[in-house]
């Protein structure tokens, strides 16, 4: 049974290569916890003069937003996350994958 962190990481790959995400002019970029980027789709491509192989799992969000932006981020994603139930957490991420590996 996968565990939630490998049932995101499976998501985001998925979010990677879907041709919605690519075919959008608008820049998506996601990043994790760690502030590791983790998706950056051919609009941000566009918007930021980055390729997506340059950034991916190479760089963090720093690039692109001051510290003090980050860490309000994460303290308020880790706060979401820590006020859902376990289940809710593993459901999402259940669900998540599902949409994923529909599309």
């Amino acid at each position: 049974m996968k565990t939630d962190t490998q049932l995101q990481k499976d998501v985001l790959a998925e979010l990677a290569w879907d041709p919605s995400i690519n075919a959008t002019a608008v820049g998506v970029m996601t990043m994790g916890l760690d502030q590791g980027i983790r998706v950056f789709n051919r609009g941000a491509e566009n918007l930021l003069g980055y390729g997506s192989e340059e950034l991916v799992e190479q760089q963090n969000a720093s690039l692109f937003f001051d510290l003090g932006e980050l860490g309000a981020m994460q303290e308020t994603l880790e706060l979401v996350l820590s006020n859902l139930p376990d289940d809710a957490v593993k459901q999402r991420s259940i669900y998540l994958a599902d949409i994923a590996a529909a599309s």
